[in-house]
């Protein structure tokens, strides 16, 4: 379907062709992202029409609601933190500028990053592995395992049919639809 706008991009440069296409077939709800910029996690967008909607996904989700205060701490620019510090600030929505970003939360009991976009919001999973490649900005086998077990949950919940499949012709994404050929599996 997409063939014509596959992108010139050497997945396995990152990881095995094997160990992507196991994520890719495996997963029904999280794709594995990639981006030279941002680096790579696996994530999770669903889409919200309203800011309603977006409080009961988070409710949903046993996310903690926060709104944003004159009292918060604001970051002074050109200041250096340390992670401790920056960790401390709230910060808001892009979209809805009362509700802070929720950011790093426990999903399930699981480790997980979600963010507010315009559109939906997206929960992510990246750098849970062990102390060697315990990086922020990669991958390992320990996050996919974390997305097979929240997507466990998440099948419970309402939300999941709001799922943002939009986004699989976006080339970050790397869907079973998108890069097909490129890991050699039928979408």
């Amino acid at each position: 379907m997409f063939e014509e706008n596959i992108p010139n991009i050497n997945l396995s440069y990152f990881y095995p062709l094997e160990i992507i296409r196991k994520w890719v077939t495996s997963l029904d709800y999280f794709y594995f992202y990639h981006d030279r910029r941002e680096g790579q996690k696996f994530a999770l967008p669903i889409r919200f029409s309203s800011k309603d909607d977006l409080l009961t996904k988070l409710r949903e989700l046993g996310i903690e609601i926060k709104m944003v205060s004159d009292d918060d701490l604001k970051p002074i620019k050109g200041k250096s933190y340390t992670i401790e510090e920056y960790q401390k600030f709230n910060y808001p929505t892009c979209i809805f500028p009362d509700i802070v970003e929720p950011r790093r939360v426990t999903l399930f009991g699981l480790r997980a990053y979600v963010r507010v976009d315009f559109t939906y919001l997206e929960i992510s999973v990246a750098g849970n592995g062990t102390d060697e490649d315990r990086k922020h900005w990669c991958v390992g086998n320990m996050d996919f395992e974390i997305c097979l077990a929240l997507e466990k949950e998440l099948s419970k919940l309402d939300l999941i049919k709001d799922i943002h499949y939009e986004l699989e012709s976006d080339k970050q994404y790397v869907s079973k639809t998108f890069y097909a050929k490129q890991l050699g599996i039928n979408a």
